[in-house]
């Protein structure tokens, strides 16, 4: 990523960075539609998929498959995050901002892996917290990939 924002000039980065962009606020849409889809993404959406319901026949998750997902969706959180980062540092941005916008996603995005498994455990609140962080990451994110564009089509790269 550190060749695409320094060799600016070239005719084909732009366009990968435009398309990079484009493929992240695909796929932070797509999240939402797939945890909507699931019944995965409100609060006491989760405490069922996470607790079950004897009532309607819905067994609880193992711990194996939860720490399964919650591995899973860290691996790609951070992935998005640090490469959005290396590219966000590199803009004329005020520092505090985008250390903060930084910091903000990063915890969010720990905060939403942790209140599952506090939700496991019995702690029924944490699902709405669990839900909250989800969707302020995903904000961050989207305000981050945001302020990368178009510091990059106005041309203000370090």
């Amino acid at each position: 990523m550190r060749y695409v924002v320094q060799h600016k000039k070239s005719n084909y980065i732009r366009f990968l960075v435009i398309f990079f962009s484009l493929s992240v606020y695909l796929y932070l849409v797509s999240v939402l539609v797939l945890r909507y889809e699931l019944d995965y993404l409100f609060p006491d959406q989760i405490l069922l998929q996470i607790r079950g319901n004897p009532d309607e026949f819905l067994e609880p998750v193992s711990f194996h498959s939860l720490l399964e997902e919650i591995h899973i969706y860290l691996f790609i959180n951070l992935m998005i995050f640090l490469t959005l980062s290396s590219i966000n540092l590199r803009t004329s941005l005020p520092d505090y901002l985008k250390y903060t916008s930084g910091s903000v996603a990063l915890f969010f995005i720990l905060l939403e892996s942790f209140s599952k498994i506090l939700v496991y455990y019995g702690l029924d609140t944490f699902s709405l917290l669990s839900f909250l962080s989800f969707l302020l990451y995903n904000s961050v994110f989207f305000l981050i990939n945001s302020l990368n564009t178009y510091s990059f089509l106005r041309g203000s790269i370090r």
